[in-house]
């Protein structure tokens, strides 16, 4: 039934209206909501009721609704069976599930298997319902958009792909490393192979070195002239390139031989990655008959991403031109110059007899960037960074070249750029380790595998849980889990830890924010922040972006800063200090004493919180030394009127230590270990009930 209210007076410049069913079969209960439910400056929320799943169908059979807020417990549908026939009713509702405390874990189940929110009615409010209505209904707007674009997306993509499928000339999806991955029919006839057969080859076993025209090799003794052109795309998460191989139908241009000179990057009129490729199996055939030793140098640009975000792509262009064609000018005639891919660029250096010759190269493409680029109406300063390999008949195979390389090339960039590695064979596992993480760490990025754990911060007079700390924890594909201490630092001289740092902090308000309805005690949700991360400019506009989102009042927020902050201070950073305390926001000194320690820290800056670190705690406490430092930071945080929160409690000795010299927080596996968002609330439950 219609449920009729009196509209305030700013109901009359009301302009968009919400259309909600609340499904209810507890008169009091269904009242109550209805009453609660308020309208909001320029939305007019329509209520109606049902007591019963079968009404509530009837109604949607004959009306359109925007949300629904229902109960569980109905007298014709009981639990998460009416989640999934409400869904079945009315596919894309966003559905809003009403729930008690007790039945905390159904409502939390209730929205892993489809709906959208729940609200606990033990803390029901106007406002509160008000505004997870209003969240409901354009979440799923936005969600019909994406779905909508989705839609369209995949028209476009089955019309390209039945482009490409059906191409009369031959299209062929080829890999960093110049291999096929995915060629049409038309490819088949062109290669005189089989589609599996063409899967997993070098390109540069089917052509000869050519410009844009190629011979073709397929039968022997036969070969076809083509015209190639090729395209930047992707190929599982990496870059490759999309190359259309056009057969030219003058007999004429049927021949046994090579074609015309070597395919050049259309961007900056350098060799290719494809004629490089090639000219390294040259080489590498060469080298193995008659001896000697050539060079390959994998060449970076350092700062070009700064270019491309600042000044745009157009300029980031005009930079990789300039910089091609000074290179150019300091490497020999008879040496290959080529574009990798994006700011990379590969020399080929022949009758390199050592490192000090291969050096004298890389010495002369360094010093030709000391001179900066005039690109637009900007000058800018770039340098370079470049990993050696010195290839003899011992190499195998193009892979182990460029892997090697680009070992010597990441050295180099971890050693401050601007600089050369040569490789060699006693770069051990940690090198290739680091590599690893790096490069992986992109595409973890890039499809949120980086993700949080919790470690609940204990008030040790009563043990509640009364703040949490938010980890970032991974898992390499490769690796397994690596550690935080190890890949966040990675992170940091990759210039990753931006956007790491924005997902743990807007993800971690996120979840806190939902906490605090179904946890009073809580107070505190504590994010680690990197130094780089709290010298950006930006970070300001990261955190108020995340309070944003999450509706988290900034007062339980708290940043965890390390001394190496502290370090690097300027008058910015009390500025930004400053301005985010305005919010709300509190500051606590991580791990103190174990970085570069120093009193005027805790003078200049406010901290309301100093976090003694664990390794003071993993020591030994029977030490009088040590017992006498953790006594004195203990006394110290006292005096400041500081918090002070005993890190890496893992022994009730240890509790009973911190706790006699003044620390009145713990955090630790003594309580537990860090969790993922969904076990936390019950990990709290367990730890305050002493379990």
């Amino acid at each position: 039934m219609a449920i009729t209210r009196t509209p305030p007076p700013a109901c009359a410049d009301l302009t968009v209206v919400i259309r909600v069913m609340v499904i209810e079969d507890d008169p009091v209960d269904r009242d109550l909501i209805t009453s609660l439910i308020e309208d909001v400056h320029g939305v007019l929320i329509k209520v109606e009721t049902a007591e019963s799943l079968a009404r509530a169908a009837a109604l949607l059979r004959a009306t359109r609704f925007d949300v629904i807020l229902s109960d569980l417990g109905l007298a014709d549908c009981q639990g998460l069976d009416t989640v999934r026939r409400l869904i079945d009713l009315a596919p894309g509702l966003p559905v809003i599930v009403l729930t008690g405390l007790a039945d905390l874990d159904a409502g939390i189940n209730a929205v892993r298997i489809g709906a959208q929110d729940y609200v606990l009615k033990s803390e029901l409010t106007g406002p509160l319902l008000s505004r997870t209505i209003l969240h409901a209904r354009e979440r799923a707007r936005l969600a019909q958009e994406v779905h909508n674009r989705l839609d369209e997306l995949r028209v476009v993509w089955r019309n390209l792909e039945s482009m490409v499928f059906d191409s009369p000339d031959a299209m062929l999806v080829i890999d960093d490393h110049g291999v096929i991955r995915l060629a049409n029919p038309a490819a088949t006839l062109l290669f005189d192979r089989t589609l599996p057969e063409l899967q997993g080859i070098g390109f540069g076993v089917l052509v000869t070195r050519g410009h844009t025209r190629v011979a073709v090799r397929s039968r022997p003794g036969r070969a076809t002239l083509v015209d190639i052109s090729q395209v930047p795309t992707v190929w599982q998460g990496g870059s490759a390139f999309l190359v259309c191989c056009r057969a030219l139908s003058d007999p004429a241009h049927r021949t046994d031989g090579a074609a015309d000179p070597s395919p050049t990057d259309p961007l900056t009129g350098l060799a290719s990655r494809l004629t490089f490729m090639d000219r390294l199996q040259d080489a590498m055939r060469h080298t193995r008959a008659g001896g000697g030793s050539f060079a390959v140098l994998f060449i970076d640009l350092d700062q070009f991403k700064d270019v491309n975000d600042t000044l745009g792509h157009k300029a980031g262009d005009s930079l990789l031109r300039a910089a091609a064609q000074r290179m150019a000018q300091v490497v020999r005639e008879r040496d290959l110059l080529a574009r990798f891919g994006g700011d990379e660029f590969l020399l080929l250096a022949d009758d390199i007899p050592d490192h000090p010759a291969a050096a004298t190269v890389a010495r002369r493409l360094i010093g030709c960037f000391t001179k900066g680029f005039e690109i637009g109406d900007s000058y800018i300063r770039i340098s370079v960074s470049i990993g050696i390999i010195i290839c003899d008949s011992a190499v195998q195979d193009t892979d182990e070249i460029l892997s090697r390389a680009d070992l010597a090339l990441f050295e180099a960039k971890e050693r401050g750029r601007n600089r050369f590695q040569l490789f060699d064979r006693f770069m051990d596992d940690t090198l290739v380790r680091r590599v690893t993480i790096a490069r992986q760490l992109h595409d973890a990025i890039e499809q949120g595998k980086i993700f949080i754990a919790y470690q609940p911060q204990v008030r040790a007079s009563d043990t509640k849980v009364v703040g949490v700390e938010a980890l970032a924890r991974w898992k390499s594909p490769t690796l397994g889990p690596v550690s935080p201490a190890e890949f966040i630092e990675i992170a940091e001289k990759h210039d990753l830890i931006f956007p790491i740092g924005a997902h743990i902090l807007e993800s971690a308000c996120c979840d806190f924010a939902a906490w605090c309805r179904v946890s009073p005690t809580l107070a505190t949700l504590a994010v680690n922040v990197s130094a780089l991360q709290f010298l950006d400019p930006n970070f300001e506009t990261v955190v108020r972006a995340a309070l944003a989102v999450s509706e988290l009042d900034p007062a339980f927020l708290e940043l965890e800063l390390t001394e190496s902050v502290l370090l690097r201070a300027t008058e910015a950073t009390h500025d930004m200090m400053r301005r985010l305390e305005a919010l709300g926001i509190r500051f606590a000194i991580d791990d103190f004493g174990t970085g570069y320690s120093s009193f005027s820290h805790l003078r200049d800056f406010r901290f309301s919180k100093i976090k003694i670190g664990q390794d003071f705690l993993r020591k030994d406490l029977s030490d009088p030394r040590n017992r006498a430092i953790v006594k004195a930071m203990c006394r110290l945080g006292t005096d400041l009127e500081a918090t002070v929160l005993a890190e890496g409690v893992e022994t009730a000795d240890q509790l009973d230590f911190v706790v006699r010299h003044g620390c009145t927080l713990v955090q630790g596996y003594l309580y537990a270990r860090p969790k993922s968002p969904l076990e936390l609330p019950d990990l709290i439950r367990r730890i305050e009930a002493g379990e």
